[in-house]
């Protein structure tokens, strides 16, 4: 019974990104980004994110996410949240504040590595949590849950909106969750999927996991 309920979720997950997918596909209204121009805005990113294991210290202490090897268009969603105030980080706010739409896309195209040797870096493995074995449950839920939006170990977003999570922070993914969980950060899909993981041991486990597989890189 416990494998049928899995199931059905995944399914459901993968109708609701599906559509999601479409919309955001004929929807996206940002332009072609320039590497170049990118790397000279991302001077003023390095210093957090081109640190590996930059830890912040307001308001709660984690590792900064990586952002080599992002989704472009998760990049500019993310920034344009920042800027509107959608989304609340003191740092982030002031930061986006100063971009333009065409900076947000230069960013975004400097960090997307997907054809950069970087990419296919091998995270640092977290200070926690075990490696999961092939057969191991944490995988099945990793694919079954995740795995519909985000993709196989989490390297092929369903969307264009959708970040890569393969080789992310692993305190940066439990922060994340806990967030959604507590309704601090706001997502209909996650929010609901977060607030059914069975306390925070299953987080972190799933954050481990994430955490350990090739993809993103902290891109200096």
């Amino acid at each position: 019974m416990k494998k049928r309920n899995i199931s059905d979720q995944s399914r459901r997950l993968l109708r609701v990104c599906g559509v999601m997918a479409i919309f955001l596909v004929s929807t996206s209204a940002w332009g072609e980004g320039d590497p170049g121009r990118g790397w000279a805005r991302a001077r003023m990113c390095a210093g957090c994110h081109g640190i590996p294991d930059y830890r912040t210290a307001f308001p709660e202490v984690y590792a900064v996410p990586k952002l080599g090897g992002q989704e472009p268009a998760y990049i500019v969603k993310k920034l344009q949240e920042y800027k509107s105030g959608v989304r609340k980080h003191p740092t982030m706010t002031g930061i986006a504040a100063t971009l333009s739409d065409q900076d947000m896309a230069d960013l975004a195209a400097y960090y997307d590595t997907s054809k950069d040797a970087t990419h296919k870096e091998r995270a640092a493995p977290p200070a926690t949590g075990a490696v999961p074995a092939s057969n191991d449950p944490v995988k099945s839920r990793a694919d079954l849950t995740c795995g519909v939006c985000h993709g196989p170990e989490g390297n092929r977003p369903s969307s264009p909106e959708t970040p890569r999570i393969a080789g992310q922070q692993y305190d940066y993914l439990v922060q994340v969750l806990i967030e959604y969980r507590h309704g601090t950060r706001q997502n209909p899909i996650m929010s609901a999927v977060a607030q059914q993981m069975v306390g925070d041991k299953e987080i972190r486990e799933l954050a481990a996991y994430f955490s350990r597989q090739e993809g993103l890189t902290a891109k200096r």
